[in-house]
């Protein structure tokens, strides 16, 4: 028997134990748990904060542009088309019906000036006072417009009294500043409503993200003290 066949059998040992290793499981899930757990809910606070205060922001916007539109763009814009529609409707009536000739022409002269001057005038004066009570309501390049609007209807107020003749009432009032102003108020208008559709549809969906973002962090904390 050689040397070699004398020696005992020694067992091979592993360089490390695994019987401990469900111990240290456990000890790192007990000790990673309440950390995971602290960072994923101060991560949902943040975030949750975040997007409250930017829907918050974004509500106040949505509700000033809503002010905007129903206190005065919109009604502004209603008082011109009401203007427009009876003023379209005077030259209908003189064009169409052939009967205004002589003493009745007078007679529907009188009536037009009376409509100019009892719903006509007012109506303008309506739209300078709107104007003038809801100026912080306006955009900047609407309020550039004021002056020329109180211009004319001023000079229209004092051609309707007498004060001034209609020869110096025709040079001096100037309808192309007006319908440029009409034009701005009309696409003012279109524009904050594409715009109050568009904010409105995000706070929506922000307040859907909010909720399902939560939801899901939620759901991976549960899964991870599961595991």
């Amino acid at each position: 028997m050689t040397v070699k066949e004398m020696r005992p059998a020694v067992a091979i040992r592993p360089a490390f134990s695994t019987s401990g290793l469900p111990r240290l499981q456990m000890d790192a899930a007990s000790i990673l748990n309440p950390i995971v757990s602290a960072l994923a809910g101060l991560g949902g606070v943040w975030l949750g904060g975040s997007l409250s205060d930017r829907r918050e922001r974004e509500k106040r916007h949505v509700d000033f542009i809503t002010r905007q539109l129903s206190e005065f763009y919109g009604p502004l814009v209603s008082m011109r088309n009401e203007i427009q529609a009876r003023d379209s409707l005077d030259k209908e009536i003189v064009t169409t019906d052939g009967r205004w000739s002589g003493d009745e022409d007078s007679q529907f002269k009188e009536r037009q000036i009376t409509d100019f001057r009892t719903k006509t005038i007012p109506s303008y004066l309506q739209m300078v006072a709107t104007f003038r009570e809801k100026m912080w309501l306006a955009e900047s390049q609407t309020r550039l417009h004021f002056q020329n609007l109180s211009r004319f209807v001023d000079l229209m107020v004092r051609g309707s009294t007498g004060a001034i003749s209609g020869e110096v009432y025709l040079k001096l009032k100037s309808d192309e500043e007006l319908q440029i102003f009409y034009n701005h108020i009309e696409e003012t208008c279109d524009r904050l409503r594409q715009k109050l559709d568009e904010k409105t549809a995000m706070l929506c969906s922000m307040f859907t993200y909010k909720h399902e973002f939560c939801r899901r962090i939620n759901r991976c904390m549960e899964i991870f003290r599961k595991n």
